[in-house]
């Protein structure tokens, strides 16, 4: 259970609005099984075949550790690369093609899970040594979810008409403050272009804002797209400015 609970909050991404942890769509119950299997023998010495059968793991799974699941439908945009590796494994036809696509999934997976653990601890070194490291995660809000009015029930005489497209963009600031992070909050009616110098911009003025916290190093992660290149503008503009 500790070692399912671990690995399961490193790869997990926890939902703003249920008490639910959603595990890369790209993985399975097999797959963690396999991997807990390969990881007991290489660290603990613990043989396959003297560890838990696949039947009692997923038990565990169901009566302990509920909270996390792998969604069938995500109600969120989900990772391009674990919706081709899944169709890719669907299509498999031999078990070398399927042995290799499941590399490929776990390999993703462990990419993922680095990422988490990097922020995660960049996070935690933030809240502890703020003046030494800041921490900022930026991103925006589904604009699906964003346009007004937004109705709880939408009906067939209200779900044609025309909505004021609003977006949203967040930014999560992880300092030495009571609950450990300041989040602001950006709206726009799209009367900007959605690019790496919005990005910059919403950075720098949360920076800006919180300038009586600034730190010797700061640590920024956000979603980045090699047609912007958010991370490196950002990251320039962030030193210019505040150098």
């Amino acid at each position: 259970m500790s070692w399912m609970r671990l690995l399961f909050e490193r790869n997990g991404g926890w939902m703003p609005h249920k008490t639910q942890v959603h595990l890369p769509t790209s993985s399975s119950k097999k797959l963690f099984y396999i991997r807990m299997l390969k990881e007991l023998e290489d660290d603990l010495g613990i043989k396959k075949e003297d560890n838990i059968s696949y039947e009692y793991f997923t038990e565990i799974w169901r009566q302990h550790l509920p909270e996390f699941v792998i969604p069938k439908k995500q109600e969120f945009v989900k990772c391009n690369i674990c919706v081709q590796l899944r169709e890719d494994l669907a299509r498999a036809k031999t078990a070398m093609e399927r042995g290799e696509i499941k590399d490929l999934i776990d390999k993703h997976v462990q990419q993922v899970e680095i990422e988490r653990r990097v922020y995660h601890n960049t996070r935690e070194q933030a809240r502890t040594e703020s003046d030494e490291v800041m921490c900022v995660i930026q991103d925006g809000m589904d604009q699906a979810k964003t346009s007004i009015p937004h109705l709880v029930e939408p009906d067939k005489l209200t779900a044609l008409l025309a909505r004021i497209r609003l977006h949203l963009t967040g930014n999560i600031i992880h300092t030495n403050v009571p609950g450990g992070k300041i989040v602001p909050a950006y709206l726009d009616v799209l009367n900007f272009p959605h690019d790496s110098n919005l990005s910059m911009n919403l950075l720098l003025q949360s920076l800006v804002d919180n300038k009586v916290r600034l730190s010797r190093r700061l640590f920024a992660q956000m979603d980045n797209c090699y047609r912007e290149n958010k991370i490196d503008t950002c990251c320039l503009w962030a030193i210019f400015l505040l150098s």
